[in-house]
């Protein structure tokens, strides 16, 4: 694997280049209960240089449709060996909007599993001039690549750019945030303490670790931090499609891993299903992050299982987690600060800014939670969490500036939603609000006010309209039409108001 740039490749593809060449045949991957060797998944990465260097020479910004399949990784694995930007695209959206965004982002290539070439994303990708590589459904398949019609006009990339990863999207659809060679490199290193940047060589050390288990999303940076660092080592990934009780617990009682990571809404699913304390006696401890972790919840979890909980906090834009729990801290201070997500790491400084004021906060009081990391440079990263921190230096995250909803770790907002919906011709108004659940700690819900005389759509009907407009964590749960939305003097919608009609359906 040759770098498409002239200049030296940056330390963390030679890393990926030499595990994928030396691994051999040596068990990498497990993926619905079949074991792929690193062989195979380099040997799907080099099909895809070929076909790069064939059709895109010196291009270094490809798209990935980023799914939780062996062919996806080999072909993201692939990618940065050679130094190329992997601009992440997510899959789960309707055809229209799919071929909106081919246009939009106006790349070389775009490499997706076959399935994902519909009729519509094929012109639409014709049209932009964008070469369209069609993984198999095996690594043992091959690619196919259809040459683009269109004439494209190249776009400047810049070759300090690892990854355009995808945020949750809090203020509307999910952003591509571009996250540096440099950035993921130190980010990525003080997982297993290997030193990229360095240059330095790195051992095979991870072959006889315990797999590592992840059913993170390859397109966002939690999936990211779980498979690049195994990688690395040489350690054997179980690969899920996504969190599920029964084939995570299969995996952990077979390879009997020490830590793991499982979002809050995997802890209350892994609870609900009765998973016997026996299947998880290997864990010692759990990090949970993604989304805020109910201290009630934690308690339970490791009452049940014997295991350790740490709350941890992260964002796409810091890459990866940048406060968190230790053992020593968790020995200390466990329930005097259980509602916290620890302190922040070496290299990251946080303040609290007063929204109102724009100054810092004291120590207790609630304001917009900043951060500076080292990895990612000197300026303040802004976010829209409400945080405050307490004299011992612990964070504690009480809410969303933006009122964005939280389901399962995947920010909503709800104004883009209702926006979405008001699109239909019969929908008036709407207002978008998170009701609680056990699973996911909250779910979208809307209330609809329809347009006099006009015909009256079932919620199947609007929950369709809306999966044509968002993104599927985004849609509606339930959608409950309305005569009037409450609404206050100023004619202002209120949301308690909103949030009770669906106390009385």
């Amino acid at each position: 694997m040759t770098s498409a740039r002239a200049q030296d490749l940056p330390g963390l593809s030679r890393g990926i280049a030499r595990v994928l060449r030396e691994g051999g045949e040596a068990a990498a991957l497990e993926y619905a209960g079949r074991w792929h060797s690193w062989a195979a998944l380099c040997a799907m990465a080099d099909q895809l240089s070929q076909i790069i260097d064939t059709q895109c020479p010196g291009e270094i910004r490809i798209g990935l449709v980023a799914r939780n399949k062996p062919v996806v990784l080999a072909a993201m694995l692939g990618l940065i060996a050679r130094g190329i930007t992997v601009v992440m695209i997510h899959g789960g959206q309707r055809p229209e909007r799919l071929a909106k965004e081919i246009a939009e982002l106006n790349l070389a290539a775009i490499a997706a599993e076959v399935g994902f070439w519909q009729d519509s994303v094929r012109a639409a990708a014709l049209q932009a001039g964008t070469l369209q590589i069609a993984l198999p459904d095996a690594l043992d398949g091959s690619i196919e690549a259809i040459t683009h019609g269109g004439k494209r006009d190249p776009v400047a990339a810049n070759p300090a750019v690892a990854l355009e990863l995808l945020s949750s999207g809090t203020t509307g659809p999910p952003k591509r945030i571009p996250i540096l060679w440099r950035t993921l490199e130190m980010a990525l290193g003080t997982a297993h303490g290997t030193a990229l940047s360095g240059g330095g060589k790195l051992a095979l050390s991870g072959k006889d670790l315990p797999p590592a288990i992840s059913g993170l999303s390859l397109g966002n940076i939690g999936g990211v931090y779980m498979m690049l660092p195994s990688v690395l080592i040489g350690q054997r990934i179980v690969m899920l499609d996504k969190f599920s009780v029964d084939p995570w617990v299969r995996a952990v009682r077979v390879f009997r891993p020490a830590i793991l990571s499982v979002q809050p809404a995997g802890l209350r699913m892994i609870l609900d299903a009765g998973v016997p304390q026996e299947a998880l006696s290997s864990l010692k401890t759990i990090v949970s992050g993604a989304s805020k972790l109910d201290p009630d919840l934690q308690d339970e979890f490791e009452r049940c299982y014997g295991v350790r909980v740490f709350g941890a906090y992260g964002a796409t834009e810091t890459c990866g987690s940048i406060i968190v729990w230790t053992d020593e801290l968790y020995d200390r201070y466990r329930h005097e600060k259980r509602a916290s997500v620890g302190r922040p790491v070496p290299g990251v400084e946080v303040r609290i800014v007063d929204p109102a004021t724009g100054k810092e906060a004291q120590i207790g009081k609630t304001g917009l939670l900043h951060a500076r990391v080292d990895r990612v440079g000197p300026d303040w990263i802004e976010t829209t969490d409400l945080a405050h921190v307490d004299e011992d230096g612990f964070v504690y995250i009480d809410g969303r500036a933006d009122n964005a909803i939280d389901r399962g770790g995947y920010s909503v907002p709800p104004d883009y939603v209702a926006d979405a919906l008001r699109r239909h011709p019969a929908v008036r108004d709407a207002s978008v609000v998170g009701l609680p659940d056990a699973r996911l700690g909250q779910v979208p819900v809307a209330a609809v006010e329809l347009v006099n005389g006009a015909p009256s759509p079932t919620e199947d009907e609007l929950i369709a309209f809306a999966g044509e407009h968002l993104l599927s964590y985004q849609v509606p749960a339930r959608i409950i039409r309305v005569d009037e939305l409450p609404r206050n003097a100023s004619l202002k919608v209120m949301v308690p108001q909103v949030l009770e009609l669906f106390d009385s359906t």
